[in-house]
């Protein structure tokens, strides 16, 4: 229940404010935008810290809301000022960094709260990293080149499903940047569904109880590693172009990838090497797509499409969460059998 509920916490913000975000990410400047939500980030940490200290889990719970929707504003300008900050040639370099940082975070992220989330302290002590790490990122902010708004013309609508539809309407009659921001969101649902089918994998693989499962998460370390190898290699291979060209070897590394671990069920070893490359394929798919969208989309328009492809990335992952009831909960699929359907 505690995963449901925070799953839902966690996906509703990119839902009801992606619209929002990229309407002001095309009025404001993105760095004053970037630096303003580094402020309230501090704030929520250490709203959070003491929600920790005093064990409120509703507390916690809106805390998580708040930071999900700071990021949810904080996407389109983070991916929105990248083609403002450098030159085309250097634009897929650039993202190849962006994203093997992002992957680099969460690895750490991952390993530090695993071992130090432990006991009544180990929170409270997470909790102060936190607000450090985020004392930091403010920092590091304020270093970025101030870039003058682009007075974009889209106006803030309650309804956010309006804007979202109207934006992608709007580029739609422009094939290879609708279809991009359909495969970025595709390759999101597939993400995450093998996100959510990767810890029973390894549960079955290495024959754990269940209560073990945090030793089959630890898998989760082996793709981000993957995702963050894959996207230095495809900046590597895309030059000083945008290579869409690398899109499809990374769907067909994705595939070959999926397909050999359906058959290793039996074999951690040739499973680690599968995984391994699942995430190097992912970082080669995702990399020239996140590139090509930013470049392709006019500046005044840059941040409302990267919001509506925020938000179509989450409707992919719901699509995958609704996949997996119906392919294992509804069918009996066992982990194998789910990533050769996928």
């Amino acid at each position: 229940r505690v995963m449901a509920n925070t799953g839902a916490v966690f996906v509703l913000p990119f839902l009801l404010f992606s619209d929002s975000a990229g309407v002001l990410a095309d009025r404001l400047s993105k760095q004053k935008i970037i630096v303003f939500l580094k402020i309230i980030e501090i704030g929520l940490m250490i709203l959070g810290t003491l929600c920790l200290l005093f064990k409120s889990n509703y507390g916690l719970y809106t805390v998580l809301f708040l930071m999900c929707t700071q990021s949810a504003f904080f996407g389109p300008a983070k991916y929105g000022i990248v083609p403002e900050l450098v030159p085309l040639e250097r634009l897929s370099k650039s993202n190849s960094y962006l994203v093997s940082a992002t992957f680099l975070s969460i690895i750490i992220g991952t390993v530090i709260s695993s071992f130090m989330a432990t006991g009544e302290k180990g929170y409270i002590f997470c909790g102060f990293l936190c607000i450090l790490v985020s004392c930091t990122g403010l920092l590091a902010s304020r270093k970025i080149y101030k870039t003058p708004a682009c007075e974009g013309t889209s106006t803030l609508s309650p309804f956010f499903f309006i804007g979202i539809f109207k934006t992608v309407k709007s580029v739609s009659k422009d094939r290879p940047l609708i279809m991009s921001v359909l495969t970025s969101s595709y390759f999101w649902m597939v993400a995450a569904y093998t996100q959510m089918n990767i810890v029973p994998y390894g549960i079955q693989l290495m024959n754990l109880a269940p209560e073990n499962s945090n030793l089959a998460g630890y898998l989760y370390l082996v793709v981000a590693v993957g995702i963050g190898a894959g996207a230095i290699l495809a900046g590597i291979l895309s030059g000083r172009n945008i290579e869409l060209g690398i899109v499809p070897m990374g769907v067909f590394g994705i595939s070959i990838c999926l397909i050999c671990l359906s058959f290793t069920d039996d074999s951690l070893l040739w499973a680690l090497a599968a995984i391994l490359f699942l995430g190097i394929s992912a970082g080669l798919f995702i990399l020239p797509l996140n590139a090509f969208i930013q470049w392709k989309t006019p500046s005044d328009k840059r941040g409302s499409v990267l919001a509506a492809t925020n938000f179509l990335n989450f409707v992919g992952i719901l699509c995958a969460t609704l996949m997996m009831k119906i392919f294992q909960e509804g069918f009996g699929f066992s982990p194998g059998h789910a990533f050769m359907f996928l």
